[in-house]
């Protein structure tokens, strides 16, 4: 009981000297920081969310597949997050199955990259198709 007390007292002293010490220091900083939200196109944000018929009404509409949100076209975000069925739409609908996004990457890399195995057979079937 005795060890314990001591611990306690010795735990309080601590946490009381080091309240003391911050009480007397000032914040100085003046760095600020910016934080930017990056907003992605309607299309490649069904695509991300895995809407189908989201993405299947934006193909009818005639929307852009080719546009860019952050540097990927929708087949980029596709290909990443293996949304296979949404990349074969994308890419039935006209996509371009060899565009590279603002890193220089293919809808073929990303998928590699992201060890997206069915959308890499969407992938491979579209380059036969192709050759």
């Amino acid at each position: 009981m005795r060890k314990v007390f001591i611990t306690l007292s010795a735990i309080a002293i601590g946490s009381f000297g080091s309240v003391q010490a911050a009480e007397g220091s000032t914040l100085e900083s003046t760095d600020v920081l910016e934080v930017s939200v990056v907003q992605l196109t309607p299309l490649c944000q069904a695509v991300v969310d895995g809407d189908v018929e989201l993405v299947k009404q934006y193909i009818a509409q005639g929307v852009d597949l080719s546009q860019k949100s952050n540097g990927k076209a929708a087949t980029h975000y596709a290909a990443r997050y293996n949304k296979a069925e949404i990349l074969h739409l994308l890419l039935e609908g006209g996509a371009d199955l060899y565009q590279r996004c603002d890193a220089g990457y293919t809808v073929k890399r990303h998928a590699q990259l992201s060890n997206a195995k069915s959308a890499l057979a969407v992938i491979k079937i579209a380059e036969k198709k192709r050759a």
